[in-house]
This record gives structure tokens, sequence and C-alpha cells, in this order.
């Protein structure tokens, strides 16, 4: 995610996405004329893997017989586990954006990219700030301040969608029908969530087809399938009818039920340095914006200014960037996330 975002700063070669500065008319001849580059410069695929992730984990859990307390602890801590980081991620943006750290707009400007161009244009306010952080982003998914907050409502209202199905239908008989059922819901309504929905299919059939794991062959070849449905699918030749996030959702829940079906896999994936790295994911999702419109983008700015070329510039500017956006990912998680998994045990503490 944090690559997909600096490509779209800097180059957004074939983006046909949000505020990609492209007519709905050009759209799909603009995709296809920077085919298959513009394959990756239009994948969220990673995070609806990432909503996934949230609704398999938990029903994995689940499933194992943790039901009542799991679910009730999870619905008391959410909000005070993810409003912090939250809280943290918009008042670093908002303190960088009142002293003129954000290059954004220049970066735009040379790059191009519209996409870099259009934040920030309404001003900004300590007030608006405070109230995206405890209200809007996660009920509007305001991405006023920090870009990848448009997606924080999907992961709090998806959670709780998680935690309501497994209490209402995770002992049913007739929960598959239920998975069904919700699914096409979620198309019809918003197909965002329904990857929170295939991700506990995932678990609860990993759970059911225990003795598939012996079959390896059957496993890639859902993983393989599920990486190309959520990958290589032109998103411009999609109906109207059909949400995006519901093929992420088909193409999630077979990737996940393949590495739950494949012991070698799920060993790979559970290395202590991919486990490391999963610790620090979601402090560098939050992070990577602010570092990278205001370090990342004045580095570039100045290269370019001083006359070196697009790509040396793009080159020194993501090499810089790296030991920062690295020490910033390890400080906010030190900081912040930590603390704020402590409040949040805390406010569970008081709770029961």
């Amino acid at each position: 995610m944090t690559l997909f975002h600096y490509v779209l700063a800097f180059f957004p070669i074939g983006y046909v996405g949000w505020e990609c500065g492209i007519a709905d008319s050009d759209k799909s001849e603009y995709f296809f004329n920077h085919f298959p580059l513009s394959v990756f410069t239009n994948s969220s695929f990673p995070l609806y893997t990432f909503f996934a992730l949230i609704g398999f984990i938990v029903a994995t859990v689940y499933f194992k017989g943790d039901s009542p307390k799991l679910l009730i602890k999870q619905s008391v801590k959410r909000y005070f586990r993810l409003m912090p980081p939250v809280l943290a991620c918009t008042m670093i943006c908002y303190v960088f954006l009142a002293c003129g750290l954000f290059f954004n707009g220049e970066l735009g400007r040379i790059a191009p990219s519209h996409w870099s161009s259009v934040y920030y244009q309404g001003g900004y306010s300590f007030l608006s700030a405070l109230k995206s952080s405890f209200y809007t982003a996660f009920i509007h998914g305001d991405r006023y301040y920090c870009s990848i907050l448009w997606c924080m409502n999907i992961i709090f209202i998806g959670s709780y969608l998680t935690y309501s199905f497994l209490a209402l239908f995770g002992n049913s008989k007739f929960r598959f029908f239920a998975y069904a059922a919700v699914f096409f819901l979620s198309m019809a309504i918003d197909g965002n969530y329904a990857s929170f929905i295939a991700g506990i299919a995932a678990a609860d059939a990993a759970s059911c087809c225990s003795k598939l794991k012996a079959c390896n062959a059957l496993s890639l070849a859902l993983i393989f399938v599920g990486v190309l449905i959520g990958n290589f699918i032109p998103v411009v030749s999609l109906p109207v009818w059909l949400h995006l996030g519901v093929v992420y959702a088909v193409g999630n829940f077979l990737m996940i039920l393949g590495f739950a079906l494949n012991p070698g896999m799920q060993r790979l994936v559970s290395s202590d340095t991919l486990c490391k790295l999963g610790k620090w994911s979601f402090s560098l999702i939050l992070i990577h914006f602010p570092i990278m419109m205001s370090f990342s983008a004045w580095i570039f700015v100045k290269m370019r200014e001083a006359g070196f070329g697009f790509g040396f510039g793009t080159t020194v500017s993501w090499m810089l960037s790296l030991p920062v956006l690295a020490a910033a990912t390890m400080l906010f998680y030190r900081f912040v996330e930590i603390p704020s998994e402590k409040f949040a045990d805390l406010i569970w503490r008081k709770f029961q």
C-alpha cells in the first residue's frame, strides 16, 4: 500500500481511480494504452486483503472455541484501539500542514500527479482535525488530513460486521447460506465490505475442510487464481453493477483459503521476519502519507529545481525516504500503537 501511494504521487501512469484527472469517457482508452502498468497503479487488492484478514483472524479464533468472550472483548476495544493512532496521524498531518511542511502541490505540478495536487485546498483548522480524529474518519472515511483514512470507516464498520455475523450465525448449521446472503447484500449496498465476509468464510472453510491440507496442488491453485483475480482484472472492464470490492473479495477468499490449507505456505508467512514486519505494518500505513507529502516530495522538488532528471530525482527521493520511513514507523509503533493497545486493554478491564 505504501509503494502504491508513492507510485500515485510520483508517476500515476495509467491510473483511472479517485481524482486521477482523467475524464470518464477517456478512462478506458487511457487504461489500456498503459497496460500492463495500469494494472498495478489501479490495484487496491492489498488493502482489501487487509479487510479480509480482519474477518479471517477473528473467525479463526472464534471457530477454535473462544467465541462469546472474544466477540464482546473485540467489540468493546475496537474504537479505543483504532482512535489513538488515527488521532496521532491526523495531528501529525495538521501540524505539518500548519507549518508549511507539505509539498504535495509542487509535487503534483512537477510529477505531474493530479492525485497529489487535490489535497488541502480547503484550508485547515485544529477543530476540524479533532473532529476527523474522533468521529468523521470512523463514520464517513474522512481523508482530508491523511489520505489513507478514506478506508477507516470501512475498517471500523467492517469489524463490527464481522463480530455481528459471528454472533448471529457463527454456530448455525445454516451459516453457509448466511455467507451467500450477506455477500450478495454487500454487493447491493456497498461492495467494500464483502472482503470481511470472505475472510470469515475462508476461516470457516479451512476449519471444516482440514483434510484438504494434504493437497498442496489444490491450495497452490487457489492462491494462484486468487492473486490473478485480485490483481489482473481490468477495472475499466467491470460492469456498472459489479463493485470492484466484490471482485477483490472473491480473490481474497481463494487466496487466503489456499494459504490456510497449505502448511508450507503458513510456515513461510509465519517466519519471524514477516511477523515483525507485520507488527509494524499498521504504523507504516498511517505514517507514510505525511512523510511522502513532506520529506519525499521536498527532496524530489529540490532535485528537479536543481536540474536533475525525473528518474534520478525520484530515485534519490525514494532512497533517502526509506530510513526516514523506517524510523518514523518504529517511533509511531513504540509511542502510539503500543500505548493504544494498552489503553484498549484498560478500557476492557474497566468494562468487565
